[in-house]
Parts: structure tokens; sequence; C-alpha cells
């Protein structure tokens, strides 16, 4: 088994696990599978629900997955705002129109 933190993965607690995996940001994946993780926990002891040792994960990541979310939404608004500028002015210099010199102005 790999090591994490100079420790074998299958000699770490679950609860750390759990922990590690909420703590990354901006994917999504790794938070849940915690949450997931934890819910099975919670489910064979309903005594763990009241241990900081999985609240604590719990909350990161409810955390995390929601700041991630945040964090492409704005992201993404940003990407598709930067779309449209480029598409604009792209329109802009390449499609000239000279001005109509020719059309009579009104008096």
């Amino acid at each position: 088994m790999k090591l994490i933190f100079g420790r074998r993965l299958n000699e770490m607690p679950v609860s750390d696990i759990a922990f590690y995996l909420a703590c990354i940001p901006l994917v999504i994946g790794p938070p849940v599978a915690a949450i997931v993780i934890i819910g099975v926990k919670i489910m064979q002891d309903r005594s763990r629900l009241h241990l900081a040792e999985w609240q604590k994960p719990l909350g990161i990541a409810a955390a995390n997955i929601l700041i991630s979310l945040l964090i492409w939404r704005y992201a993404v608004n940003q990407f598709t705002g930067s779309v449209e500028d480029t598409v604009y002015w792209l329109r802009d210099l390449f499609y000239f129109r000279p001005p109509d010199l020719m059309k009579p102005t009104p008096i």
C-alpha cells in the first residue's frame, strides 16, 4: 500500500482517511467520498455521530463542496464572459462596414 503522511493507507484509521479526502479543494469527488465513508460508518454505529473525529471531516467536506461549487461557478462565469468579449472583438475586427456617404441626411 502507498504511504500517506508516512503511514500506510491500510494502517490508518478510516476517520483519518475521511479527513484527508475532505480537505482536497476544488474537486468535488474526494469530499463526496469522505461524506459517503462517514455516512456508512455512522450507519454502522450511531454513537459515532457525536464524536468529533467524525463531525470534523463531515463539516470540512460539506464546506469544501460548497466553496468549490461557488469557485467553479465564478470561474465558469468569468470564462464565458471572456469568450463573449473575444467573439465580439473578433466580429468588430473582421466585420468592417464603411459608412454610407451617399445616404441623405435628414434636415
